[in-house]
């Protein structure tokens, strides 16, 4: 904003301009004969003023000597175009520039004659419906060097985007993104077939600031995987995986980057339950569980406790005793809380599992039943089935 030459990129112009646009809209503020000289990139181009090779699209607006390009010009201007709409009160104002010297020059410029209203004439430059100034034969007929052609020069000063404007090469001269697949990771997996993975492409890079999209691929017995995103989760089975990220920047696609993912299964041990009919109703408060460790593997290498599943149950007591010249590892588990975890009855898998220091998991299993019935006198006291006590034998044969 502002009363005299006013421009969208500079106010007078003395020097060379070239390979510039301009796209905010420029208000006169002066009151009526003193809002003059403006312009959608320069407001004043003097007698050695150049200028070529520019578009404005911003709207211009005040009392005289108002033009979409250039308010006044003394000086050359060449390749250059307009879209925005241009209003003034006085009769120097114009769709390319308001006030043509009899000094200056314009060659192979444009106006858009219907976006430009309510301006509908111009001292200089050639008016153009939108439909033509959206047609790159529009320019490269008028000698405009774009990209792809190499009849007007092999600068490559412009390009047209489809359904669009002319646009400065320079604009879309892109630094190509730089692709950052994350660390490498080490996955421990217990008693599942894979292991979810959560990749992380967060520091994939672009110098242009441009949005990226990510895409990953890897292989597995010769299969292709793919998935899409920053931190997509996937699925990868035992073993050492190579996965690949490449990021496009809208523009141009990025060098690949990868990252080694390992994974590794667990350590399966034996697991025997006792008892192996477990009575909810009976007064029993405790279950054994003996797990037999891998040869090589003592107490010290695990890392915490055992956890029994369903319910993630903690063991109230644990014991390592050589049985027959191998390690086994006795733990005391509270009933209740099993009974809490499996509200159902019949045969149940139950499961434990411990993490080594080394990151590996130990995992067993085994199958018990759960049954809910009353218990009878005998199983009350003790005594098993068939069995009388003294007192009564004596009674009958008294």
């Amino acid at each position: 904003m502002g009363h005299a030459e006013v421009g969208g990129l500079i106010g007078s112009n003395f020097g060379y301009i070239a390979t510039s646009y301009a796209t905010g809209n420029i208000i006169g503020t002066g009151s009526t004969g003193t809002s003059y000289v403006l312009g959608g990139l320069v407001g004043s181009n003097y007698y050695d003023g150049s200028i070529e090779d520019c578009y404005a699209t911003g709207d211009v607006s005040g009392v005289y000597f108002v033009g979409g390009l250039i308010g006044e010009n003394r000086g050359s201007i060449t390749n250059c175009y307009v879209i925005g709409s241009i209003s003034g009160t006085s009769s120097n104002v114009g769709g390319l520039i308001g006030y043509e010297s009899v000094t200056g020059t314009v060659v192979n410029c444009f106006w858009n004659t219907e976006t430009c209203l309510p301006v509908t004439s111009s001292p200089a430059g050639t008016g153009k419906t939108t439909t033509e100034m959206k047609q790159q034969s529009t320019f490269t007929d008028a000698g405009w060097d774009f990209v792809g052609e190499t009849f007007n020069g092999i600068e490559n000063i412009w390009f047209i985007p489809q359904e669009d404007y002319p646009h400065l090469w320079w604009e879309f001269t892109n630094s190509p993104p730089v692709a950052n697949a994350g660390d490498d990771q080490i996955v421990y997996i217990c008693n599942e077939d894979v292991a979810e993975i959560e990749l992380d492409g967060s520091r994939s890079t672009d110098a242009d600031g441009d949005e990226l999209t990510y895409w990953w691929t890897w292989e597995i017995e010769g299969a292709v995987f793919d998935a899409n995103g920053v931190n997509p989760i996937i699925e990868l089975p035992v073993g050492l995986h190579t996965i690949n990220l490449s990021v496009d920047d809208g523009v141009e696609e990025s060098e690949p980057n990868s990252c080694v993912i390992e994974v590794i299964e667990g350590i399966e041990v034996d697991l025997r339950v006792m008892p192996r009919v477990i009575n909810r109703k009976s007064r029993m408060a405790r279950i054994l569980a003996v797990v037999q460790l891998p040869a090589g593997i003592g107490e010290g290498d695990i890392d915490g406790s055992f956890w029994l599943y369903p319910g993630e149950i903690e063991p109230r007591f644990r014991r390592l005793m050589t049985v027959n010249d191998s390690q086994k590892l006795f733990m005391v588990f509270d009933k209740s809380e099993l009974m809490a975890a499996v509200p159902g009855n019949g045969a149940v898998v139950l499961e434990i599992e411990a993490q080594l220091i080394s990151g590996r998991c130990l995992y067993g299993s085994d199958r018990i039943r759960i049954i809910r019935r009353r218990q009878g006198p005998t199983e009350q006291t003790g005594l098993r089935k068939g069995t009388r006590s003294r007192r009564n034998r004596v009674k009958r044969y008294r």
